[in-house]
Formats: structure tokens, sequence, C-alpha cells
């Protein structure tokens, strides 16, 4: 049985194709299952890469800039740091340990290649592991979880990890 083309924009309605169930009459199913397995496998598959593109930051997890702004604020407010803190300007001190937390964190803030903070505060490396200290406990302190603020003083580069 020959059927006749019919061009594509004169069918108005499916009834309207050509019915040539002779050539065919098992393949309906087949495709039917086909169509219903790469559909559920197609939108499985996005829901899985969009859970993986939507994981949380350690920036939010830990509590974003709220929570960074407070542990810089107590850090800079620490007895044992004033020392360090009073080389320059308590300000300065406490934006340049924030930007350290906050691109540690992998929140949305630039950091040079250099970390400002340690060059402009002067810091050596026990200076360093006094303000990691200082930083541990703060975080402790605030609440924060443990393994994050582990992972957050790791990330920072202010305590050598051997």
């Amino acid at each position: 049985m020959t059927t006749a083309w019919t061009k594509p924009s004169a069918l108005k309605n499916p009834r309207d194709l050509p019915d040539d169930r002779s050539s065919c009459s098992s393949c309906f199913p087949v495709l039917k299952k086909s169509l219903q397995w790469g559909l559920q496998f197609t939108v499985g598959l996005s829901l899985v890469l969009a859970g993986a593109c939507t994981k949380p930051t350690l920036y939010s997890q830990i509590g974003g800039e709220t929570m960074l702004t407070a542990v810089a604020l107590e850090v800079s407010r620490d007895e044992d740091l004033q020392d360090l803190v009073k080389r320059g300007s308590p300000r300065i001190f406490r934006q340049r340990l924030y930007e350290v937390l906050c691109a540690a964190a992998g929140g949305p803030c630039d950091l040079p290649e250099k970390p400002r903070f340690v060059i402009e505060m002067q810091l050596n490396q026990a200076e360093r592991e006094r303000v990691a200290q200082s930083l541990e406990v703060t975080l402790d302190t605030l609440g924060a979880n443990p393994d994050l603020s582990r992972k957050l003083l790791q990330n920072s580069g202010l305590r050598r990890t051997f």
C-alpha cells in the first residue's frame, strides 16, 4: 500500500496522518516504551545535575557575610591580639581579615594573589598562628560547625598544614 505524501503544514490534526499500520504494527509499543524511558532518564539526569550545581558553598554553610563579619570583629577585640590590631587601623585589620575569611569560604569577594592581610599587618608565622587560634576560639564561641570551622581555617592559609 502506497501512501501519498502530505505537506506537514497542511496537517492540522494528528489524526490526519496517513494510517499505515500494516507495515509496523508491533513497533509502536516498543517506541512508546523507549520514549518513556528516554524522557524519564533525561528528567532524572537533569535533576541530578541541578542538585550538583546548587551545592551550598562553605560561605553559605558557615553563615555568610553576617557570620564572617562577626568573626572578624570578635577576633579584632581579642586581648591577645591587640599588639597586632594596633599596628595599623583596627578597621583595616577587620576588613582584611574578613577578606581572607570570605575568600577562604568561597564567598563573593576578590582576594589579591598575595593576601593583603598578612602583608599589611606584617604577620610572621607565629603571629599568623595566634590569629588562627583566635579564629578557632571565636568560631567555636559563635557556634559554628567544627568541621566547617576547620575547613575555613585550612583554606585561609593562616595556619600551616603539614
